[in-house]
């Protein structure tokens, strides 16, 4: 039972972690060019603090069930409800800060080269992320409220071992394979927090290939 829990739900939190992680560069993204540094700082520490609490209540999870503290079921309802509240919040943070980015690039002019070309990145990215993470979250919740349903949940025999394939070849693999194709050729990025806030040298990803009307840097 060890070893199906560690084999199950630690890639679903690697998983997350991944996502979370571009999701937080999104945000990163947001609050630099909002000049809101503060809040782009609490944003990772959330992030961090949300990742370490994953990942020892897995830990804790495991050892309970090594030394017969709690029973089989148990111990899986209880890794599944994490995946899928791990799974919820990186879901949010992609419906946040997807329409958050669409929004400020429509502000861009019309004009602006690239503009609609990174509109459409980031709207493709929002849904495919927000899709398998939603996905995962729904499918978690569902098994953990069922005593049979988290025990197939965990069931590696031939059958199962089908619906498991069919189910990351059709969310997960897609979406993972769906991002890096888009966002395969980022411009390289300083540090998230320079010192120096001159807008000429703050070069933001999604708008790197145009001028924002609002101001003079060069992107």
């Amino acid at each position: 039972a060890v070893a199906r829990v560690l084999a199950m739900d630690l890639p679903s939190l690697v998983f997350c972690s991944a996502f979370g992680a571009l999701a937080w560069f999104w945000s990163d993204v947001y609050h630099n060019a909002k000049r809101e540094r503060r809040v782009g700082r609490r944003t990772f520490i959330i992030y961090v603090i949300a990742n370490i609490a994953m990942y020892v209540f897995l830990c804790a999870v495991v050892a309970a069930l090594a030394r017969g503290k709690i029973s089989d079921v148990a111990a899986m309802r209880a890794s599944r409800r994490a995946t899928a509240l791990a799974s919820s919040y990186v879901a949010s943070m992609f419906a946040m800060y997807g329409t958050l980015l669409i929004i400020m690039l429509r502000r861009f002019p019309n004009e602006s080269e690239g503009r609609v070309r990174k509109m459409w990145e980031v709207a493709v990215v929002a849904s495919a992320s927000f899709g398998a993470c939603v996905t995962r979250a729904v499918r978690d919740a569902a098994d953990a409220n069922r005593a049979s349903g988290v025990q197939s949940a965990y069931d590696l025999t031939n059958a199962s071992a089908l619906r498991h394939v069919f189910y990351y070849s059709s969310t997960e693999i897609i979406a993972t394979i769906c991002v890096l194709y888009v966002l395969r050729k980022l411009p390289p990025a300083r540090g998230a927090y320079d010192e120096d806030d001159d807008e000429d040298d703050i070069e933001q990803p999604f708008a790197a290939d145009f001028d924002d009307g609002d101001g003079d840097g060069d992107g």
